[in-house]
């Protein structure tokens, strides 16, 4: 024998010190509610313990009510649990709240307060499990009318905008568990081992003409058949109406849990309410899901920290040089340096003020391609090495560092704290230059050696690096999706977590030691995503429009991400 029930729920809105919500399982159901500052967190930890609990529910009365004893605490102001078994119903109370009892016409408290009672169930009875602020918003009284041949679903509808109506609704909760049906196993068919009892029946002649018997027939058929259809269409719509009430519950669930864990754990905080947005997908539609979903919405693309926005022009390099176009960008403090590959030239941007300046260029930079920007010098990657550009006095010196044997194909080149670092994709490595106080020709600050960045037992597949940037760590980008970082010349794991959709394949990423977060430009998927520097999702910045950044810096001071795209810069405000 096993109850079917039907299952409403009925939760008000809460705040900072009072909350409460139902409990629904396959095998328990519940109501909870919590008076304390904090009362949010208070809860869905109440409701994660009992969640667990319910995985293998109490099969006596005295488990049940040891269980709920268990609950209570000095935050807690109800727990009601009921468990089924059979057509039995264990029911228990610690706190304050009630139960309530319809059966028939008449309707009756079981329970007021702690306690607990057990019992058997008959189809049509329905049980309201009230939490302390419910009771006292609905007396009991009002509870009479509400139940009239209405499903558990539309009595809870009517009692939420009863609540609603009284004002009163802070925290309340109740649950409406109506039994539908009291399923029990069939009995074996008997076979018969003697004549069908039909072949024994003789009929009485029947003296109807046969038009006027026809007409009769065809009307019962008729009637048969609207009886059936319309039984069947009841009884779809009653297994709808449950389906979404079950579906209300779990996701009014992941919802408040996924509220209350975005200030401790953002990432599951974002998972829980992906989880709840996923389950009333199918039902967005309907009017009972509508408010939920789009509140699940709302706080989804919050804690997202999703900006849409088209990036805006922020610098025409043409307007330095006729025909300008900037091929690699480097930014040191407030000063972005820019390479212009038409025009063999160096330009300096202040990006609070967008001041351009010339500082070099000519022929000791016609094969140039990345920049790097440190202090009062500007450096370019070329075919014979890397040549110096000097601010102070505008002085190019080419193969400042002449080409070494043991280069490859560099494609990157960042300066930081005075040293130079390659990134070689050919031969997987990246080369270091660490700065001297030795004297060159013409009082030239100097270079070290080449030596090698990454530890002998380092060995890292650079070969689709896109991307270098160095905060302390080196952190390598790849065209397959990746996001590298090495320190102290060992690669250290780092993870990505909380980015929804998923990175794309073709990254490139930017950090800095003046930099809080790490920024990975997705250009799959049109977007630059923020991360903080254990991987942690913050926020993403996207657009839709034709900018396709193949290079990126970042001012957070500035409160600016500058891309490069076909010669030009554009920029997205940082919020």
């Amino acid at each position: 024998m096993r109850l079917k029930p039907d299952v409403g729920s009925v939760v008000g809105p809460s705040d900072e010190t009072h909350w409460g919500q139902t409990i629904f399982s396959p095998a328990a159901y519940g109501v909870v509610e919590v008076t304390k500052v904090g009362a949010q967190a208070h809860g869905v930890a109440l409701l994660t313990r009992i969640s667990e609990r319910f995985k293998d529910p109490p099969v006596s009365l005295a488990a049940l009510e040891q269980f709920a004893q268990s609950l209570l605490t000095t935050e807690v102001d109800t727990v009601i649990l009921l468990v089924p078994v059979g057509n039995i119903a264990y029911i228990t109370i610690v706190g304050k709240g009630a139960v309530y009892l319809k059966r028939g016409n008449t309707i009756s408290a079981l329970l007021k307060g702690s306690g607990s009672i057990s019992g058997s169930l008959t189809a049509g009875d329905t049980l309201v499990l009230a939490s302390s602020s419910m009771v006292s918003a609905v007396p009991e009284e009002s509870l009479v009318g509400m139940f009239d041949h209405l499903t558990a679903i539309e009595a809870a509808e009517k009692l939420t905008l009863f609540l609603h109506e009284a004002k009163s609704d802070v925290g309340a909760a109740a649950l409406i568990f109506r039994v539908y049906e009291i399923k029990t196993e069939p009995d074996r068919p008997r076979v018969a081992t003697t004549r069908p009892i039909i072949a024994r029946i003789r009929f009485p002649r029947i003296h109807i003409r046969m038009r006027k018997l026809s007409v009769i027939t065809i009307v019962l058929l008729f009637v048969f058949l609207v009886s059936v259809t319309l039984g069947v269409v009841k009884k779809i719509r009653d297994s709808t109406s449950r389906d979404v009430s079950n579906v209300m519950i779990e996701a009014t669930h992941l919802f408040d849990e996924g509220v209350a864990l975005l200030d401790l754990n953002p990432v599951k905080g974002r998972e829980r309410l992906s989880e709840a947005k996923e389950i009333l997908e199918p039902y967005r539609e309907d009017k009972r899901v509508a408010d939920l979903y789009s509140r699940v919405m709302d706080n989804l693309t919050l804690a997202m920290h999703s900006v849409r926005a088209e990036p805006e022009l922020f610098f025409d390099v043409s307007l330095i040089k006729n025909g300008g176009s900037a091929q690699s960008l480097s930014l040191f403090e407030d000063i972005l340096g820019i390479f212009d590959a038409v025009n063999h030239s160096v330009y300096t941007l202040e990006v609070s003020t967008k001041k351009s300046t010339v500082i070099g260029g000519g022929e000791a930079v016609a094969s140039g391609e990345y920049i790097a920007v440190y202090g009062d010098n500007a450096y370019i990657s070329t075919d014979t090495g890397i040549a110096q550009v000097r601010t102070s006095d505008n002085k190019t010196t080419a193969n400042f560092i002449s080409k070494a044997d043991q280069w490859g194909t560099i494609f990157s080149v960042v300066a930081y704290g005075g040293n130079l670092y390659l990134l070689d994709t050919e031969k997987n490595r990246i080369w270091k230059y660490v700065a001297t106080e030795k004297s060159q020709p013409a009082g030239r600050q100097g270079f070290s050696e080449i030596r090698e960045y990454l530890n002998p037992d380092s060995l890292p597949d650079l070969s689709k690096a896109t991307s270098m940037a160095i905060d302390g760590s080196v952190w390598v980008a790849t065209s397959d999706g990746k996001v590298l970082r090495f320190t102290q010349g060992k690669e250290q794991t780092f993870l990505v977590q909380g980015v929804e959709p998923s990175l794309g394949q073709s990254l490139i990423v930017y950090t800095s030691d003046e930099s809080k977060n790490v920024y990975i430009l997705d250009r799959d998927n049109k977007r630059v995503v923020v991360l903080d520097k254990d991987g942690l999702y913050l926020a993403q910045y996207l657009w839709q429009g034709n900018v396709t950044p193949t290079q990126m810096v970042v001012s957070e001071k500035a409160k600016k991400i500058l891309l490069l795209s076909e010669g030009k810069i554009f920029s997205l405000e940082i919020k």
